[in-house]
Order: structure tokens, then sequence, then C-alpha cells
């Protein structure tokens, strides 16, 4: 059909593209399997652009006011891509490897390193689409890739916060529901996500009377249920990983 080659094609220029440019990983998300619900749309977001310089362990500036956890101890001990499970124990005591509880409610996880990563890509030229395994080097098997704060009821903040140093990112409702003839429409919430090309991303809860997810919240205020700290992608491509061809 005229239209699936066209979307076929599409798809093809921006793998090549991701893979040219250095962006936010579009690759790794065309490739990899969506969430259910997951939009189109959400996938092709490029995210912000990357920052010329940046070294694997540098930290965000771009935390929220009473959010600001790389900068609290025990958390501020431990580095992205640096620390491994040992620092890890150090800082957090020996039942805290991969998950622990931290004060006020949250609770800290992190991820690791690992080979295989179980991530792939796809590289486009005259020949063909070639797919490709991406592997860490040696050295950094069992560092810590991320760090993922999370707390079971959400905390208020000022939805203006994300706006100048964030870029929107759009995922599945929450809950749904069909509107009944006669009465208000019901309220949707979407999982929104806020992140910076430092590798930071809050997930927030936005309530909307609409079925747009990509529209601006408008009564000020976001409900942050989940903070992720990690190694940008476009970092991880020039310093983490190695492409190993996958054979055909």
């Amino acid at each position: 059909m005229p239209y699936l080659k066209l979307y076929t094609s599409f798809l093809t220029v921006l793998v090549l593209a991701g893979y040219t440019f250095g962006q936010e990983d579009i690759t790794k998300k065309l490739i990899e399997t969506p969430p259910p619900g997951t939009t189109f749309s959400s996938l092709l977001h490029s995210g912000p652009r990357p920052i010329d310089g940046l070294k694997i362990g540098d930290r965000t500036p771009n935390e929220i006011e009473g959010l600001r956890f790389s900068e609290t101890t025990p958390l501020s001990a431990i580095r992205l891509g640096h620390s491994d499970k040992a620092a890890v124990i150090k800082s957090f005591g020996s039942d805290c490897i991969d998950r622990c509880r931290l004060a006020n409610g949250w609770s800290v996880r992190f991820d690791y390193y690992s080979q295989p990563s179980g991530i792939s890509t796809a590289i486009t030229d005259h020949s063909g689409t070639h797919l490709f395994s991406l592997v860490p080097k040696p050295e950094y098997i069992g560092r810590v890739r991320s760090i993922v704060v999370t707390r079971s009821q959400p905390i208020t903040v000022k939805s203006s916060l994300f706006r100048d140093s964030f870029s929107r990112n759009c995922a599945q409702p929450m809950a749904d529901g069909f509107q009944i003839k006669g009465q208000k429409p019901r309220k949707i919430e979407f999982q929104v996500g806020y992140y910076d090309a430092y590798g930071l991303e809050y997930t927030v809860i936005d309530g909307s009377n609409n079925d747009n997810c990509f529209s601006e919240v408008k009564r000020g205020l976001a409900r942050v249920q989940r903070i992720r700290y990690s190694v940008p992608s476009y970092v991880e491509r020039a310093v983490v990983f190695e492409m190993i061809p996958i054979p055909d």
C-alpha cells in the first residue's frame, strides 16, 4: 500500500538521521518495542540538543528545588558511569545493592551496565540496513547506568519549573473511560516526561479534560512520581558502547 511504503521510508530516514547526527537516541526508540499505548508522535520526539563536551558522570544543573537528590547524601556520592556496586554498598549499606528506601516516602533503584545490554540499533547505507548490538566496553561493566527515585504518593510542584530547561514527551494514559451522554467528560491522566540533555527525567502525572497528551498543564501544578538520572544516550554511544554486528 502507498501509505505503508511512505511510512517505512520515513522510518528509514529517521534511523539514518539518528545515527548520523547523534541526536537523542531515535534509533533505539524505533528498534525497541514501545510500551502499550505509546503514540507514534512520542517516538519521533527528538529531545533536547546534545551538549558539546559533556562527560560521563557530569551532573545536571537543572534539578528542581526540593528534589535535588544528586546533591544530597548519600546519593551525592554515586556518579553515573563511575560508581559500582561496592560504592553503592559503601553509601547505602549491604541491603541496598539494587534498591532501598529513602526518607519521606521515596525509594531508590540502581541499574548497572551489563553484557549483553539488550539494546540494538540499525544503520542504513547503500548496501541496505544493518543491525548492531550495543555492548558496553569491559571497563563499564558493573558500573551504575541509571538511578531511579520513585514515590508512591506523587509530590506536587509548579509546572512552570519544567518549561525552560526541559523537553516534554507524552506517554500513555494512566486511566480512561467512556463519556456518558449528558455528563461532563471524564478526567484522563497522562504520564508526561520532562527531560534534559544531561540525562535527568521527571515523570509527571498530568490531569486533563481532553485526550491531547501534548497540551500544556493549565492548572499550573504537576505531580512528580518518578525521577531518573541516567547517562544520556548520545554519551553512551560515544563513550560506553561498542557496536557489534548482528549476523543476518
